[in-house]
């Protein structure tokens, strides 16, 4: 097993977070001079963003515990979620009520803002549905979404809910 000191796990878990918060568009701010300085001008420019999409289908891919409520219903369900990265997406797989369902993810902006969310779309039974997840990282610094549930063909009239949380 290769040596490496506390402060280097330290630092490396500081630029992956400030890594993360530069794709998500947040500009971080360091009070502590002894942490790494990493600058937005370093992921600027159309050059990087595929590399930006990359790390983030990199950061997502996993195996997670998902817990939720379908649009337009009161009841909660729980499942698990395969994230499983791909040419330019991930591919979904989703096991809730003992039903496999497979889909697609890609991450796209939302707002005005252009905040990076994952968008995930699949089919259950004759129903296509769509989620649009915000990206988050947990203290330990995996990926974790939420979000809201949708029915594709506009119908819904209260969105359902997701939260996912990384399984290691």
């Amino acid at each position: 097993m290769k040596n490496v000191s506390r402060n280097a796990v330290h630092e490396s878990a500081w630029k992956k977070c400030i890594l993360l918060a530069l794709l998500l568009g947040i500009t971080p701010l360091i009070l502590d001079s002894s942490l790494p300085q990493v600058t937005p001008s370093v992921w600027a420019g159309e050059q990087n963003r595929n590399e930006n999409i990359d790390f983030l289908y990199g950061f997502l891919q996993g195996h997670y515990t998902l817990i939720g409520r379908f649009p337009d219903s009161n009841g909660a369900y729980t499942g698990k979620v395969i994230l499983k990265k791909g040419a330019g997406s991930l591919e979904v797989v989703r096991k809730v009520n003992g039903k496999e369902i497979r889909g697609t993810g890609k991450i796209e902006t939302a707002t005005a803002d252009k905040v990076k969310v994952l968008r995930v779309r699949f089919v259950g039974g004759a129903r296509h549905y769509e989620a649009t997840y915000l990206i988050h990282s947990d203290l330990d610094n995996y990926a974790r979404l939420t979000g809201y549930l949708y029915l594709k063909n506009g119908s819904t009239k209260r969105p359902g809910l997701e939260a996912l949380f990384i399984d290691r």
